[in-house]
């Protein structure tokens, strides 16, 4: 078996044009160092064919049935046959010169057991680095730490995404029962948490631009599959940074500060969202995952109920007009 130093792992289904576009930004920038897999969730979009006809370079694995989104995330974890590996969505693309950056930090850090890498938003279609206005870049420099308060200074929520998130395959292998994640839909955040549970784990970040997220309307699971946001980065991610890290030795009040920043812009998008479209019941919603949530932390009452208390036609018209708006002005200057 070839010793590979990087796996990108790519779980997917019934994306293929997706797909198309992230192999592409990879391939190009492939070497022999590097496997590149893609675990199809028996996807029936022609997928299997497009990689058989057009990626020779690809090591395709095609699942009998559909499993589930996390459970075809652990089956990537298994297969992957690299030192490190990553878990890539299948909708975001590898930045132009991004994998020489990374293969040159992890062999000269090869130390860390979880690395963060910086990276870029674009909706609509990938041009090139320039082209992208929205950016998370923690540090410039790269940073080598073991203090967990360090790692989160930099990363914050942003620890929730999965394509920016680099594991140690041999740190990984001693995450007991990795599947008890699976309802969180934060499996590899809660992984990357268990992996750095003791003072002697090293986390790395890269400094320089590596992953462009696809945060264009509609091309998200959790839209395309109609899931509740509230389940998912209210309930889903408050366990994910506010439980399970504290557990695994992160400070508790920086966690919970992490959380309340990112929820205190979110959820407002979220409900006006929600209510201006209708997507699913709203009522039913707030009772079972947002009133908990308001209950335990008060401070989000104050972000959150002005925007529950707006009629939808008000809220089409924030999503409709005001927003757009707001983002060319925001993207101009």
């Amino acid at each position: 078996m070839k010793n590979y130093l990087l796996s990108i792992c790519i779980p997917t289904y019934n994306r293929k044009t997706l797909l198309k576009r992230a192999l592409d930004s990879i391939v190009s920038q492939l070497d022999d160092r590097v496997e590149l897999l893609v675990s199809d969730n028996a996807s029936d979009d022609g997928t299997k064919e497009m990689i058989e006809q057009q990626y020779p370079a690809v090591n395709y694995s095609r699942n009998d049935y559909n499993i589930g989104g996390e459970a075809n995330f652990l089956r990537c974890c298994e297969l992957a046959k690299g030192k490190y590996f990553i878990l890539f969505g299948s909708d975001d693309i590898l930045i132009e010169g991004a994998l020489q950056k990374i293969l040159c930090f992890l062999e000269n850090h090869q130390e860390c057991s979880v690395v963060f890498m910086n990276h870029v938003f674009f909706e609509g279609e990938y041009i090139d680095l320039k082209h992208c206005s929205e950016k998370w870049q923690s540090t410039t420099e790269d940073v080598i730490t073991k203090d967990k308060s360090v790692f989160m200074h930099y990363v914050k929520h942003q620890m929730s995404y999965m394509s920016c998130l680099i594991f140690s395959k041999e740190k990984y292998t001693y995450v007991q029962t990795p599947q008890q994640y699976f309802w969180t839909h934060f499996f590899h955040t809660n992984v990357a948490f268990e992996m750095i549970n003791d003072s002697e784990s090293a986390m790395g970040i890269i400094g320089d631009y590596c992953v462009a997220d696809d945060v264009t309307a509609g091309n998200s699971t959790v839209e395309k599959e109609s899931m509740s946001y509230f389940k998912i980065f209210g309930k889903g991610l408050e366990y994910t940074l506010c439980t399970h890290a504290v557990e695994c030795g992160f400070d508790d009040k920086q966690m919970k500060n992490v959380y309340l920043d990112v929820s205190k812009s979110s959820f407002p998008r979220a409900i006006v969202k929600i209510k201006a479209y209708a997507t699913y019941d709203w009522k039913g919603e707030y009772k079972e995952y947002l009133k908990p949530l308001l209950i335990k932390y008060p401070i989000l009452y104050f972000y959150t109920i002005p925007f529950y208390l707006i009629p939808g036609w008000l809220a089409r018209c924030i999503r409709n007009y005001i927003r757009p708006i707001y983002k060319k002005l925001k993207h101009t200057n």
